[in-house]
């Protein structure tokens, strides 16, 4: 009879052991659940702002003022100067290629 109730205090303390570090556990949890809720707070309310600043500084009106402003002697782009691309590389190719060719020429002169 002494020895099951021994055995019943001994186990009850051990699991009121356990329940107490579990408790403790789970505040300690809730406090970084809560500071990491918060910071994902902050960063969206950062990013709302971020997006209202970028909304403004890339106004059409407000570019346009500004480009005039200071770059007066800016012309528009003519359609003729935009290139695909696929040509760009074709001929940036092409330069390489012709640079080689003129280097390899050269070299041919040098040593006759």
């Amino acid at each position: 009879m002494r020895r099951n109730l021994v055995l019943t205090l001994v186990l009850f303390v051990i699991l009121g052991v356990i329940l107490s570090k579990s408790k403790y556990e789970v505040v300690s949890l809730r406090k970084q659940l809560k500071a990491i809720n918060n910071e994902i707070s902050k960063t969206i309310d950062d990013l709302k702002v971020y997006n209202a600043e970028w909304s403004y500084l890339n106004d059409p009106k407000r570019l346009k003022e500004l480009a005039s402003k200071y770059l007066p002697d800016m012309i528009n782009t003519n359609i003729k100067q935009i290139e695909t691309y696929k040509n760009f590389i074709n001929n940036e190719y092409e330069d390489q290629k012709a640079a080689k060719h003129k280097a390899f020429e050269s070299f041919l002169d040098s040593i006759m």
